[in-house]
């Protein structure tokens, strides 16, 4: 079974996708949840992806909850007192599950994609403040790390630049960075912890 990784402060973990779309199905007990999703779903890797999410819940939980979402596209499991995060990205899943606080999770896989969209998401101060030789690590810290604060928020309309700012940090293995909000009302300093492997990088939000 792929579980590579499961923590529980918080509760997270991360599945790696070797199952057919049919085999992750059959790990899953109350398939008639499903079925209207992946209907809409053509694309065999994003039904693979969102499938291991739900598998990766149940195994994380020890039971199969529904998950459902807000308006604003934020999940949640009608009826359990717990919150949850969830992200996905070539060849892996991630989960959060808290209930003392909106989590926040990311997972993304290593490439240099992000280098194309820099300028979008982060503004002047923090690409004068990312050091050359991380130049790509911080790159893709900094975005995964805005993706984790705008699921926590679960705020429509946030602007990456101008709502969410990186705190100066120095990458490494694993640690931890500040990240702050001013999307709400008076905003929010977040404690985002990260991890890095040669597959992907996974930030979290820590409590």
């Amino acid at each position: 079974m792929p579980l590579i990784n499961n923590h529980t402060s918080p509760l997270r973990g991360i599945w790696k996708i070797e199952e057919t779309d049919t085999e992750l199905l059959c790990m899953l007990d109350n398939r008639e949840w499903y079925a209207p999703r992946l209907e809409t779903m053509p694309a065999l890797q994003r039904r693979r992806e969102w499938l291991a999410a739900r598998v990766l819940l149940k195994t994380l939980l020890g039971k199969e909850v529904q998950v459902a979402y807000t308006e604003t596209g934020r999940p949640y499991c009608p009826g359990e007192p717990y919150a949850v995060s969830i992200s996905h990205t070539r060849g892996y899943a991630a989960v959060c599950v808290t209930t003392g606080f909106s989590p926040g999770i990311d997972i993304e896989y290593r490439s240099d994609r992000v280098k194309k969209v820099a300028t979008r998401f982060l503004d002047e101060t923090e690409l004068r403040q990312i050091s050359p030789e991380c130049d790509m690590l911080s790159l893709q810290l900094y975005w995964s790390a805005k993706e984790t604060v705008f699921k926590a928020l679960g705020q429509p309309e946030v602007d990456f630049r101008r709502h969410i700012r990186i705190r100066p940090f120095r990458p490494a293995g694993a640690g931890v960075f500040l990240a702050e909000e001013t999307r709400t009302c008076p905003g929010h300093i977040y404690r985002i912890r990260y991890e890095v492997t040669d597959a992907y990088v996974l930030t979290y939000i820590s409590g």
